[in-house]
């Protein structure tokens, strides 16, 4: 699974699904693939069958409708106008998240 259960985001999405990897919530469930409740079960029914979960959580971008944008723009890479920009020209539907920066503040 590629990070199926996460909700798709809209802005700049490529094609008429979008891709995966273009995470507007990462709390949220993919509403295609069920709910949130409906997950958990799953997980459940595999445990019980002896088997273990893995899950690709991609965290190096998100949509560009992710509420992060708004809420904490200076998480991204920006151009130097300030857009907040993707990982690659090609990555339209996604918004490259900048781990050079220091968000918990100092130890």
């Amino acid at each position: 699974m590629v990070n199926a259960y996460s909700s798709i985001g809209e802005k700049n999405r490529k094609g008429t699904l979008g891709s995966y990897y273009s995470v507007k919530d990462y709390k949220a469930v993919n509403p295609e693939f069920g709910t949130l409740e409906e997950f958990k079960n799953l997980v459940k029914m595999i445990h019980k069958m002896g088997m273990y979960v893995i899950i690709d959580w991609v965290a190096n971008h998100t949509a560009f409708d992710n509420e992060w944008i708004l809420e904490h723009p200076e998480f991204y890479m920006t151009d130097s106008l300030g857009n907040i920009i993707p990982p690659n020209p090609d990555w339209t539907d996604v918004a490259d998240l900048n781990f050079e920066i220091k968000i918990f503040g100092k130890k």
